[in-house]
């Protein structure tokens, strides 16, 4: 079970408290797999394994799940690896990526066993339009490369897009999958036509004010958590909206909601004031290093050495400063750039 109350990103945050709960996503693949995936593998015996095993680089725009379950035919175990994806654009070579995380699971497993266990590779998109990046590494070869070939390996995963799935949402026993899903749908569909906005916000709403959610524990837990996450996802005009609709709820319910929309707006300002002295800082460090070099070359500095010095961090303007008496033209100050 994923328990991580300081997951930094969002859309992390809410998948792994929707879906890194074994229960809830054991309930998730049963419905939302095709049959032929659903009798294989016994989804009550899903267990929590490994948090991650993406690299640093990766984690900016997607986040990982591991679990281990046993076969259907009691032959065996083997893994469920979701890989959710959360970015604007579709990245090309997510499969080659894919297939390196699997080969580390094997390879993790060959100290123990001297089989490959089956793995269930899934990419969750949460993204603007459908996925129609490749899904298999057959869709990157290169010439040379033919359908079939032995020497080339190949697999292709199962791709779950998160704006389809809202139509599998009645089929959901456990309320935390269906609000999940109202959450991701009224995000994806913010911006749509004010009668697609309102049918989203209205079946959200509706889901938030059921009954199930009268276990205060489990509200605080995840259904003010979804709500903060449509607010920080909200253009201001439509996150005034959403906080309205939720101060029409049952009051227990709605001062909870509106302390989330409160402790929201201070982190805001707070920020909006730690981003207005870090600009103040750059200001004077540029004022300042632009008269130094201006008394150092005994001239005006170039409108263009000027915009360049405009753009670069306070960091940069200290180390320009620090060299001034280094410098004897602006080519040597570009070249500190």
């Amino acid at each position: 079970m994923v328990d991580d109350e300081r997951l930094s990103k969002p859309h992390d945050r809410l998948f792994k408290k929707a879906l890194g709960i074994e229960i809830y996503m054991a309930e998730f693949l049963e419905v939302v797999l095709p049959e032929e995936l659903t009798e294989r593998f016994a989804f009550s015996t899903l267990r929590g394994n490994k948090d991650s095993f993406i690299d640093e680089e990766s984690r900016e725009h997607r986040t990982d799940l591991l679990f281990d379950l046993e076969l259907a035919d009691g032959e065996g175990t083997g893994y469920v690896y979701c890989l959710f994806e959360h970015k604007s654009y579709q990245e090309k070579w997510t499969a080659l990526k894919l297939l390196d995380y699997m080969v580390r699971i094997w390879r993790e497993n060959t100290e123990e066993n001297d089989e490959l266990p089956v793995i269930l590779p899934m990419v969750f998109y949460h993204g603007e339009g459908g996925w129609n990046a490749p899904a298999s590494l057959q869709d990157l070869a290169g010439p040379g490369i033919k359908d079939g070939d032995n020497f080339f390996p190949d697999y292709e995963f199962i791709l779950l897009d998160m704006g389809e799935l809202v139509e599998f949402v009645d089929e959901f026993s456990h309320s935390r999958i269906r609000l999940y899903l109202r959450a991701l749908d009224l995000v994806r569909l913010m911006e749509e036509d004010r009668r697609t906005f309102e049918r989203v916000l209205f079946n959200y709403f509706d889901e938030l004010g059921d009954t199930h959610w009268d276990d205060k524990w489990e509200f605080e837990k995840f259904g003010a958590l979804t709500f903060r996450y449509v607010l920080e996802q909200a253009p201001e005009e439509k996150a005034e909206e959403i906080i309205t609709g939720a101060a029409k709820m049952s009051s227990e319910r709605s001062d909870l909601l509106m302390s989330v929309a409160d402790k929201l707006r201070k982190e805001g300002k707070k920020e909006g004031k730690k981003e207005g002295k870090e600009e103040g800082k750059k200001e004077a460090a540029f004022n300042m290093v632009v008269k130094l070099i201006e008394r150092k070359l005994d001239s005006t500095i170039s409108e263009d050495l000027k915009k360049e010095l405009k753009e670069a961090d306070h960091d940069t303007l200290e180390k320009v400063g620090e060299n001034i008496f280094q410098i004897e033209d602006e080519h040597d100050i570009k070249d500190l750039l």
